[in-house]
Formats: structure tokens, C-alpha cells, sequence
């Protein structure tokens, strides 16, 4: 075991809060070491001005080097924690596996969407969890335009013109939101559609929207303020099924819509199914000082945590501002730790929730003081312009929020689709396509050359060979594991990609791609039969 390293899994904004705190404090000579999937964190209370193109999406993205620059970042994807040995096993950006070993290790890798609470819902429906999903959700709304201005048929077009949002919590109003407040905004640049109005629906399975709200009358405000501004909103709503067209509710109703966002449902992050330790509510049990239950040097906290809050008895809710207090209290904790001391429980008296609701409409409850309207609209962007990192980003964001005062929103439609519908690669001869152990995830099809299949990297005959036309991999996507690897090697016996693809192929080479969907649970594959032995199979349906 390492005895001067701390190995913080998570690299969001309480991740990093604490590797810098951590650094402070500790004494010289102790190593703190933030893994992430990502080399930055995403200020999200600022995610559905994005969507809305009131921010640019670089403002709410800080480089985790740049927040902790005292802490070792490494950006790679945890996939396994071994307690005994005291180690953590990661993948590297290039798919190695490597391992590094702990004194302490504090969990803080959050929660993931998820997308099965509702049939269809993975398939159709957006998500607004990243700064790509911002930017993808206004480059939507805005190709919507463009198709409905070609569209001839009423009807269509006013299906094209809908937008359905699925939850009315905190994301799901504030999306919804920005996101009207960008349908109005561009319409004028759209004198095709001067008889359709744009239409915003939000659904919500409860009898009040943003229940978070202890006050039952801000909620009552941001419903009324919603209306006044033209969303629909239905309460006590159930959603049964997600198309590309429509949204079915629970009485059969059916809701045209060309986009729908998914504001519901999270599950934990696969790291905590793995790992092992007892969990409570779907997160991690931890003791009221933010160490996991039953382990001596593991800590955890954020949304992947079940924190005990000792200043009212409760669980710590799954928000931001508690975990950011929690990052200090923890940081706190391991110094005591370190020096020999009793850690302290953690107690934190909420200060308050804010939202914004658009068109210049917020809600805030601070201290038990409601606010609605322009004033807790000013609170929300002042509060968070003090909470973002970094003075060149609050920069941004006032020049950002200067420009939207003053101009209309960017209508352009950023394309990002491929324009090839699969990915194209070349292998010289003796280079591996992969390695027994690598990552899986992608399926292959051979378009020139030949490629052999080794169970072991040292064997001199590939146990199978395949040529022009023959597919492998598939296995690895299949068999349905959060996190495939391939248990088998393959290598370019000639260079693959000396003869000319056809039809929608103009590169040469070998086309990774994933031809499979998953459609309400069952999976689908089109692809011809292996040419290989039934013993070549099972080797394969490992890899």
C-alpha cells in the first residue's frame, strides 16, 4: 500500500474542490491523484443556458488541472477497486489496464441517467448531463426549424415545432425554459412558419413541479410563470412510451412532438454495483464522517454517497451544494486522519435552492426567504457567477450574458454527423486490430487482407483466419457487459486494405463499427454466419 497517496475517483466539481483543499492541508511529500474519464468538470447548474444559447459551452467546462493544479490528474476510467490489495485498476485512454495502489481512496464518481424507466426513452429521447448534450439540444431545436421551413404539411410542421420534456424537477424547468425562450427567439428568422407557434410541454409525474422546493408556493409561481409564458404544463402525468414521433401517456393520450428530453431517472454508477460495499438507496453507506460502512481507508461522498447529515438526521440529498460542502468537510477529515485525530460527522444547514424558469423568471428560497420573478432571477446568476471556478470563466460568462441582452441567438445548425456511416481503419501486417484484455465495443468487417485470431499473443499460428468479407468481434458488444473486453487477440496477417472497397466504402481497410440496436430490451443483429469452427466460435463469443 502507498502510504502518502490519496486517490480520489471523480472529476467533478467536488472532485477537484477537494484534491485542491487536500493539497492545501496535507503535509509535503503526500500524493493526492484525481482519475477521471474526463480531463475537465462541467458546472451544470449552467448546462440549460447552453441548451439555450445564452452561454457558450466552453463557460461551464474548467480543466481539472487548471482548478487543482497541485494534484496529479489522470485521465482515464476507473473499472475496478481491489480492497484487499489496497489498489485501484483503470483504463487508459490508449485501452491498457493499469493499477495504482492507495492509502485512502474517496469515491466521488456521481450518478449516471437512466434511460429504462420508459420504454423508447433510450432511443429517442435527450439527455442534459454535459456540455455536449447543451450544445446538441440547441443544434436540435434550431434543425427543427430548418426542417419545419421546408415542410409543407401543417400538421408536420407543428409536430417538428413541439418539444416535450419528460420531469419537472430542477433540470426539467430550466431546460424547459432556455429552451422556449430559444423557440421564441428564433422564430423570426423563420417567416415560413409565421402561422405555427412554437409549443413547449412539460409533463411531470407529480402534483407540483420542482419539488424540491420546501415552500409550496414557489412552486406554485414557477407553474404560474410557465403558463403566463406559453410552456404547457400537466401535472400528475404518467409517461408510458417514447417514439420519434409521439410521447403516449399513461391515459392513452398522444403527443406529437419532434424532440423529447428526458429530465427523470438515475441509476448509480457502475463502479458502485462493482465494487462491492454495501449501499443504501442505491448509493454508497457511509458512516456520518463520509467513510464507507465496513472500510477502514475508503471514503465516499457527491451523488454516489448516502451521506448522514447530522444537522437534521437525514441523508444528504443528491445536489450540489452538498456535495461541495461535503468536498471541505472530507478534505478536513483526512487531515485529522493524517495527524492522528478524531474525524467529525458531517453537518451542513442547506442555505437555500434557486432556479430560473426563462424569460428573465427565477425562484429562490435562501434561508427560508422566498423570492420569485426578475430579483430571484438576478440571485441565480449572481450566485452562481460567484460559485463558477476561475476568474477567466466568470469573465466569459458576464460577456456571454452582456452579448444576450443586446443581440438575438445564433441560429446556426452545427451538422456533426459522419459522412461516412461507418469508420474506416488500416493495419500493416503483424499489427494487432486488438489485444486479448483491451476494451470492447466495436464489430468488425473485413474489407481487404487477412486477419488471425490468437488466444495467446506468443502463438506463431492464428487458431483462425479470416479474409474479404468476414466479420469478428461482435461478441464483446453482445453479450451485454457494462464494460466488454476481448479475451482473445486478432492481427493483420497482410496489410488489410491493398484492394479497393465498393459501393459506400471509398477507403481501404478493415470498418469498425457497431451494427446492432436494442429496441425495448431484445437486441437485433444483421450479419452473415462465421466462417469459422464451432471451437473458433466460442473462442469468439470471449472476445
Amino acid at each position: 500500500m502507498e502510504a502518502g497517496r490519496i486517490i480520489v475517483v471523480g472529476g467533478g466539481f467536488a472532485g477537484v474542490t477537494l484534491a485542491e483543499d487536500l493539497k492545501r492541508r496535507l503535509a509535503r511529500g503526500l500524493e493526492v491523484v484525481v482519475i477521471s474519464s474526463a480531463n475537465h468538470m462541467v458546472f451544470t447548474p449552467m448546462l440549460a443556458e447552453v441548451a439555450g444559447r445564452t452561454l457558450s459551452g466552453l463557460d461551464v467546462v474548467i480543466s481539472g488541472r487548471e482548478i487543482a493544479p497541485r494534484a496529479t490528474w489522470l485521465t482515464a476510467t476507473v473499472t475496478g477497486v481491489d480492497l484487499k490489495k489496497n489498489e485501484v485498476e483503470y483504463t487508459r485512454p490508449d485501452g491498457k489496464i493499469a493499477t495504482l495502489s492507495y492509502a485512502h481512496l474517496v469515491l466521488a464518481c456521481g450518478s449516471e441517467i437512466n434511460l429504462d424507466v420508459v420504454p423508447g426513452m433510450a432511443a429517442h429521447a435527450y439527455t442534459l448531463r454535459t456540455v455536449g448534450d447543451g450544445f446538441t439540444l440547441g443544434n436540435e431545436v434550431i434543425a427543427r426549424f430548418e426542417q419545419a421551413a421546408v415542410e409543407p404539411e401543417d400538421a408536420e410542421r407543428q409536430r417538428l415545432l413541439t418539444v416535450v420534456v419528460v420531469g419537472g424537477g430542477f433540470t426539467g424547468v430550466e431546460a424547459a425554459g432556455h429552451l422556449f425562450d430559444l423557440m421564441r427567439n428564433i422564430r423570426r428568422f423563420y417567416p415560413q412558419l409565421s402561422r405555427n407557434r412554437p409549443r413547449m410541454v412539460l409533463l411531470q409525474r407529480g402534483a407540483r413541479i420542482v419539488p424540491e422546493f420546501q415552500h409550496d408556493s414557489l412552486s406554485g409561481f414557477a407553474l404560474r410563470k410557465l403558463q403566463q409564458n406559453g410552456l404547457e404544463v400537466m401535472l400528475n402525468t404518467e409517461v408510458q412510451e417514447v417514439t420519434a414521433r409521439y410521447v403516449r401517456l399513461g391515459t392513452g393520450e398522444r403527443i406529437d412532438t419532434g424532440l423529447t428530453l428526458c429530465a427523470i431517472g438515475t441509476a448509480p454508477a457502475p463502479l458502485i454495483k462493482k465494487i462491492g460495499l454495501p449501499v443504501e438507496r442505491g448509493r454508497l453507506k457511509t458512516d456520518p464522517d463520509m467513510r464507507v460502512t465496513g472500510a477502514a481507508n475508503v471514503w465516499a461522498f457527491g451523488d454516489c454517497a448516502a451521506v448522514p447529515n447530522a444537522w437534521n438526521g437525514q441523508l444528504s440529498p443528491p445536489t450540489a451544494q452538498f456535495a461541495l460542502r461535503q468536498a471541505k468537510q472530507l478534505a478536513a477529515n483526512l487531515v485529522r486522519v493524517q495527524r492522528g485525530e478524531a474525524t467529525r460527522p458531517f453537518r451542513f444547514r442547506p442555505q437555500g435552492l434557486l432556479a430560473t424558469i426563462g424569460h428573465h423568471n427565477g425562484v429562490a428560497e435562501i434561508y427560508r426567504l422566498k423570492f420569485s420573478g426578475l430579483l430571484a432571477w438576478f440571485l441565480w446568476r449572481t450566485v452562481y457567477l460567484l460559485k463558477i471556478p476561475t476568474f477567466g470563466r466568470k469573465l466569459n460568462v458576464v460577456v456571454d450574458w452582456t452579448w444576450d441582452i443586446f443581440f438575438k441567438p445564433n441560429v446556426v445548425e452545427v451538422r456533426v454527423e459522419q459522412q461516412q456511416r461507418f469508420k474506416q481503419a488500416h493495419y500493416a501486417a503483424d499489427d494487432f486490430v486488438f489485444r486479448k484484455g483491451e476494451p470492447g465495443g466495436a464489430f468488425f468487417v473485413v474489407k481487404a487482407g487477412n486477419a488471425g485470431l490468437y488466444l495467446d499473443d506468443a502463438s506463431a499460428t492464428p487458431l483462425v483466419t479470416w479474409t474479404k468479407g468476414d466479420h469478428f468481434g461482435e461478441a464483446a458488444i453482445l453479450k451485454g457487459a457494462a464494460h466488454p473486453t476481448y479475451r482473445a487477440s486478432v492481427k493483420a496477417e497482410t496489410p488489410l486494405g491493398r484492394t479497393s472497397a465498393e459501393g459506400l466504402f471509398r477507403k481501404k481497410g478493415v470498418i469498425p463499427f457497431v451494427a446492432y440496436r436494442i429496441i425495448y430490451g431484445r437486441r437485433i443483429w444483421h450479419g452473415q454466419s462465421h466462417p469459422c469452427s464451432s471451437f473458433a466460435r466460442r473462442a469468439i463469443s470471449s472476445s
